[in-house]
């Protein structure tokens, strides 16, 4: 994967070898973490205060919604590419305007 510049040289967009350090991964996986100890953190409450039958089924329809979500996000990553992040996919399905505020 190379692209050409005005000037002819072809530069690389894949990413290059060891640019991605130890460090990276674990800020990585603490930011991934964060929701989810924000869901532990208040989960106990929901249990103690909660109506029953409803904290539970919460759970079950987040689950839902993020196997709903990981469906479509797969089968729009076939045809996608690979730079924008989410405004990539946002274009992909709704058009350009909205996802500009995804670009920012």
């Amino acid at each position: 994967m190379s692209e050409t510049h005005a000037g002819g040289a072809a530069t690389s967009a894949a990413l290059s070898r060891n640019s991605i350090g130890t460090t990276h991964i674990v800020f990585f996986v603490i930011a991934a973490v964060a929701p989810l100890a924000s869901v532990v953190e208040g989960s106990p409450t929901a249990f103690a205060f909660g109506n029953g039958a409803g904290v539970p089924g919460v759970y079950l329809l987040a689950g839902l919604l993020y196997l709903i979500f990981s469906v479509g996000f797969t089968a729009v990553s076939r045809t996608a590419g690979s730079f924008g992040g989410f405004y990539t996919y946002i274009a992909k399905g709704l058009d350009v305007p909205p996802a500009l505020p995804q670009s920012s």
